[in-house]
């Protein structure tokens, strides 16, 4: 998955890449299968990101909370 500026669709730095991968995996963002954005969990109207999946398919790990 690469994340790109939702504005422009540059990829991002690596570092700021990787802190919002990190974001994204603590649950602060999530991301729209749907539209291909990534969003802060406390403000889901306005889009931070856009992502793109790498290849045809794509692979996704969740864990289920009870």
């Amino acid at each position: 998955m690469q994340v790109v500026n939702f504005y422009t669709g540059e990829p991002l730095e690596k570092d700021i890449e990787q802190g919002v991968l990190d974001n994204l995996q603590q649950g602060e963002y999530i991301i729209s299968i749907h539209d291909q954005t990534i969003v802060d969990i406390n403000n889901v109207e306005y889009p931070l990101y856009k992502f793109i999946l790498d290849g045809e398919q794509a692979e996704f790990d969740y864990e289920e909370n009870e």
